[in-house]
């Protein structure tokens, strides 16, 4: 049964239907919310901006990233702002974590 199946494989059989799960919500929660920042085919600020104008809701689409009254670097994109050395660090940390609690549970 499962149990004689290495870790890997069951560990992608149940990451596979995550994976859908997780490509359905960015449209779900992009499409609910109403900050700019939580739809990644909308413009948002990149990296540190204090500019209020550039922090707005829908409903006062006037002080978002996509006006002429923001002044910091806009972008929009599943991966906008991942250059940081710390993003990618904590991706691995992140999977090795998950992955070794597998394989210590399985144990």
């Amino acid at each position: 049964g499962e149990e004689r199946q290495p870790f890997y494989i069951q560990k992608v059989a149940l990451d596979m239907g995550s994976i859908f799960t997780s490509i359905a919500m960015f449209w779900v929660q992009g499409s609910l919310s109403e900050r700019p920042k939580d739809a990644f085919w909308r413009d948002r600020p990149l990296g540190m901006c204090e500019d209020p104008h550039c922090w707005g809701t829908l409903r006062d689409i006037n002080n978002t990233c996509s006006r002429e009254f923001c002044s910091c670097e806009c972008g929009h994109g599943v991966f906008v702002n991942w250059d940081s050395v710390l993003v990618w660090i904590t991706l691995a940390v992140i999977t090795a974590r998950v992955w070794l609690k597998g394989e210590v549970t399985k144990q």
